[in-house]
């Protein structure tokens, strides 16, 4: 599964965005795998970086691996301070 959540993640956007990944997945039958494409975030803060944490944790307590793709130079320092070295783990070159 694929997902690309645009605009900015806060402390404002962070829980409907964990609604709308669990549902996304809930709804979906046979995944093994989920790609977060970063691509399109305008801004990423402590709130969102944790939410972001949250989800990759519970996809890989599900048996699910994760990865995030395209993450933007300005959300990586917020989610490498957040992640620390479990970033490096799930970040993958596009």
């Amino acid at each position: 599964m694929s997902l690309k959540p645009h605009g900015v993640l806060y402390f404002g956007s962070a829980p409907r965005l964990s609604e709308t990944l669990i549902h996304q997945l809930a709804s979906s039958e046979h995944i093994t795998e989920v790609v977060v494409d970063l691509g399109a975030l305008g801004r990423v803060d402590y709130t969102g970086a944790v939410a972001l944490k949250t989800f990759v944790d519970e996809c890989e307590e599900a048996g699910l691996a994760c990865e995030l793709t395209n993450v933007p130079p300005h959300a990586t320092g917020t989610l490498s301070r957040f992640w620390g070295d479990d970033l490096a783990k799930v970040v993958h070159p596009d």
